[in-house]
């Protein structure tokens, strides 16, 4: 397998792959800190 195809793929499936998991990573952030703001409000 050619040395410069393999890294094209390897690049694209990075690209196409960090995207998603940012999304995830903020998905993740926003419901804890709705989380942490459901549960100090009903505290308060």
């Amino acid at each position: 397998m050619d040395v410069t195809v393999w890294r094209t793929t390897q690049a694209l499936s990075v690209r196409d792959l960090l995207p998603h998991m940012q999304g995830m990573r903020k998905a993740d952030i926003i419901r804890r800190l709705e989380n942490e703001l459901g549960e100090t409000a009903e505290d308060v």
